[in-house]
């Protein structure tokens, strides 16, 4: 089974394989629910950014509080510069960023006394003329102060009236203005290539053939299958001394459960799933989706059969029903 499956895209833009997506989901993107990967994939290979390189990130605020959760993609300055690049009538700043700034603004919130930052990148019309496209960055606007909060008399937590500078913006303040200067001159010059907004039809393109996710799992499986020299069909016995019957992969989950229903005591459960222990990996290697279903439904097959005992006025011991995991 080749490796080489990739999602299809416009452009002949870089493609990820899905062992490499797992590895993005790991690490670049590792929290994000299974929609919000696929967002965050989609937007990867709808545009040519490419995780590894740094050119985008993807953030999770307030994971642990699902009321207030939120997902956000970040463009990198190198991500939206090699977007510029490569629209092709793109030429970088060939002078210096000119800063303004006032040596009386000095202080612990702004360490240079900025007021702003200005650079000029060069864009080409379609007569082939080059004119330029200035951004300024203002401190007040974009430097990231934090309030600070402390406890007073009453034993309650409020803010003291006090900021803090954040991130790296104490120790290079000209170099975060300056980005954020250059990043707004790309969104002016280069609006349908970087300033456009992501919408949820804009993410739903035809020439995705499959989302990440389930490329990323449809791989996990096949690698799962290969561990254990994966088969089209799977060997069960249904029933002690009976005959072993070859069963197709989609009707293992109900044919397990038929034969379980007639069962009228916990532990023939649990014998079934004993003998049937190896076959029982596989499925779960295969269809891991089916198999959890199967894994429900035998646990409300014996539970069933516990209540019934109950209610037969069979004594309930109180020891702990077998395990149920495949």
């Amino acid at each position: 089974m080749s490796n080489a499956m990739t999602i299809s895209q416009p452009g002949g833009l870089p493609q990820f394989s899905p062992a490499q997506m797992g590895l993005i989901k790991r690490t670049y993107a590792d929290g994000t629910t299974k929609d919000e990967f696929d967002m965050y994939m989609a937007i990867c290979q709808d545009t040519g950014l490419n995780p590894f390189k740094g050119q985008i990130y993807c953030i999770i605020y307030n994971a642990d509080k699902p009321d207030k959760r939120k997902v956000t993609f970040i463009t990198s300055i190198g991500g939206y510069r090699a977007l510029a690049m490569r629209s092709g009538d793109y030429r970088p700043a060939s002078g210096p960023v000119v800063f303004e700034q006032s040596d009386e603004l000095k202080n612990a919130l702004n360490p240079e006394g900025l007021i702003s930052a200005t650079i000029t990148v060069h864009k080409q019309d379609n007569r082939g003329e080059w004119f330029p496209v200035v951004a300024t960055a203002y401190w007040s606007e974009f430097a990231p102060l934090k309030a600070e909060w402390g406890e007073n008399e009453q034993g309650k937590w409020k803010p003291t009236g006090n900021y803090t500078l954040t991130g790296k913006w104490p120790d290079m303040p000209r170099h975060m203005l300056a980005k954020c200067a250059e990043a707004h001159a790309l969104r002016q010059g280069w609006p349908e290539d970087i300033g456009a907004v992501y919408t949820e039809d804009e993410m739903e393109r035809e020439m995705i053939d499959i989302t990440a996710s389930e490329a990323m799992e449809k791989y996990q499986a096949e690698e799962r299958v290969k561990a254990i020299g994966g088969v089209e069909t799977l060997t069960f016995q249904f029933g002690y001394g009976a005959d072993l019957e070859s069963v197709q992969l989609g009707d293992v989950a109900d044919r397990c459960i038929v034969h379980c229903r007639d069962m009228k005591d916990p532990m023939e459960v649990e014998l079934f799933k004993q003998q049937n222990r190896v076959s029982l990996q596989q499925f779960w290697a295969q269809r891991k989706s089916d198999a959890l279903d199967l894994r429900d439904e035998l646990d409300k097959i014996v539970a069933s059969m516990n209540v019934d005992k109950d209610e037969g006025g069979q004594a309930n011991d109180g020891n702990e029903e077998p395990s149920l995991e495949l």
